[in-house]
């Protein structure tokens, strides 16, 4: 007989966490059911350990109620007012996007609702909200200082939550479609030159150990600084000589491997890297030691500006820029475009040529020597 409300841990050649839920007395159990990661912890003694702190969390989660208001959440009155619309489309976009995307799509509705109650508008039908109206918000963000891309995204984000009013009825068009975006500037992140490049890394490698093997999992991976954040150790295989990038934590949202090129294996095999617990994270603390959970969100960028003021350094040369780097450099040695690709876990050739021409790096070395004289 089931049991309702009470996690359990299930062993056998597969370990699983297992609960029953119902959203009322005599409906129909909802099955939940949890790996955890416990198959990819080998020795049997840790894995009971990690799975007693796995069953625990799971049933905190049910104690406390998140785990219902998350299987089966309260029906809501159809809203009235584009405030109140716009605060149920919020609450339905958070719970299928990543945690970073739920706080823009937070802050974008955030301040358009703001803009509606200065401008007295927020008691407006959804259905009246007009496209002119939602052009004079976007220019109100200019004026306030916003750059074209932030705009541009902003408008992307409302687009989505207004889609949103239209599956459920509560808007008939969305007054941000078929707004042009603005033209933006480019990326702001530089590429290092070589110099600055082999300056770094010796300052990095006398003074902040934790800092070089992040910049050459960057350098070397192409992987974004907010991946490598939340990639625990147990993704890195260096056996195979690769690590798993999965889709939920990568920002196009496809599972994908990277190569371990050999100077990232050295860097690798000199920290130590293969001793400590597989559900650890290599960057963990303020201090970007190796710990239980992955670092806050911004503590590498902190870390990184900090260690690199003594070098005064101008803005524009970032933590993500030895992801640049990283694809420069490799063109110059002469990579294979399609190796490239599969690096920087792009979707096409096109795509890859594309990113390089923004950083400047596809001229012709043929056409640069051979072509003909006047």
């Amino acid at each position: 007989m089931l049991e309702l409300n009470r996690a359990v841990v299930r062993t056998g050649r597969t370990w699983y966490l297992e609960c029953y839920l119902a959203p009322t007395v005599g409906a129909p159990p909802r099955r939940v059911r949890r790996e955890a990661g416990l198959n990819r912890i080998a020795s049997l003694r840790r894995r009971r350990e990690v799975a007693r702190i796995r069953c625990a969390e799971l049933q905190a989660e049910i104690d406390s109620g998140a785990l219902y208001r998350q299987l089966f959440p309260p029906a809501r009155p159809t809203p009235a007012t584009l405030a109140l619309a716009l605060a149920a489309a919020l609450e339905v976009q958070r719970l299928s996007v990543r945690p970073r995307s739920a706080h823009s799509f937070t802050y974008a509705a955030t301040k358009f609702l703001d803009y509606l109650e200065a401008q007295g508008l927020a008691g407006l039908a959804p259905a009246h909200f007009t496209r002119p109206q939602a052009l004079l918000y976007l220019d109100a963000l200019l004026r306030a200082g916003l750059s074209p891309t932030t705009r541009n995204h902003q408008a992307q984000l409302l687009r989505s939550l207004f889609n949103r009013l239209i599956e459920r009825g509560l808007a008939e068009h969305n007054p941000f479609a078929q707004i042009r975006p603005l033209r933006e500037e480019p990326e702001g992140h530089l590429v290092y030159t070589q110099t600055q490049q082999t300056e770094i890394v010796r300052h990095l490698e006398a003074n902040h150990p934790r800092l070089h093997l992040l910049v050459a999992i960057l350098y070397y991976t192409l992987a974004r600084p907010g991946e490598v954040r939340r990639l625990p150790f147990r993704r890195y295989d260096l056996r195979r000589r690769r690590i798993h990038i999965p889709g939920p934590i990568s920002k196009n949202g496809r599972e994908a491997y990277v190569g371990i090129p050999d100077g990232l294996m050295d860097v690798l095999l000199a920290s130590d890297f293969e001793r400590f617990g597989p559900d650890d994270y290599p960057f963990s603390t303020p201090q970007l030691a190796p710990g239980p959970r992955p670092c806050a969100v911004n503590a590498m960028m902190r870390a990184y500006r900090q260690a690199l003021a003594p070098l005064d350094y101008g803005p524009g040369y970032t933590l993500y820029s030895w992801k640049h780097t990283g694809a420069v450099r490799a063109v110059e040695a002469g990579v294979q475009l399609k190796d490239l690709q599969l690096q920087l876990r792009h979707a096409s050739l096109d795509q890859v040529d594309r990113y390089l021409r923004g950083l400047g790096c596809m001229a012709s070395e043929q056409l640069i020597l051979r072509y003909p004289r006047l």
